[in-house]
């Protein structure tokens, strides 16, 4: 019969024994501190996951979309380049 293979790695073998030759109250801070860290490991995921998030699905999407003006914004944008009053950095010389 062959042995069963333990799939646990060494490295993982070795820090469950560190963790036993302590006392209880510094097993407690470990798992305080694990604790700690897998909190800072879930809130980076789930901030990854807002960045990669559609920007359509952003609050400011379509808040100009009821403004006439707009419709055409490439048109909007050349008038008012265009226009008098037009601040000078539209301008090239």
């Amino acid at each position: 019969m062959v042995g069963i293979i333990n799939p646990m790695k060494k490295s993982t073998k070795q820090t469950i024994e560190q963790l036993e030759s302590l006392p209880e109250t510094l097993r407690s801070e470990v798992r305080d501190f694990i604790a700690l860290l897998r909190s800072k490991y879930l809130s980076l995921k789930i901030t990854e996951k807002q960045k990669a998030g559609s920007l359509s699905e952003e609050a400011f999407v379509g808040i100009w979309k009821d403004h006439k003006e707009f419709r055409d914004s490439v048109f909007w944008v050349r008038e008012n380049r265009r226009s008098p009053g037009a601040a000078s950095e539209w301008f090239r010389s």
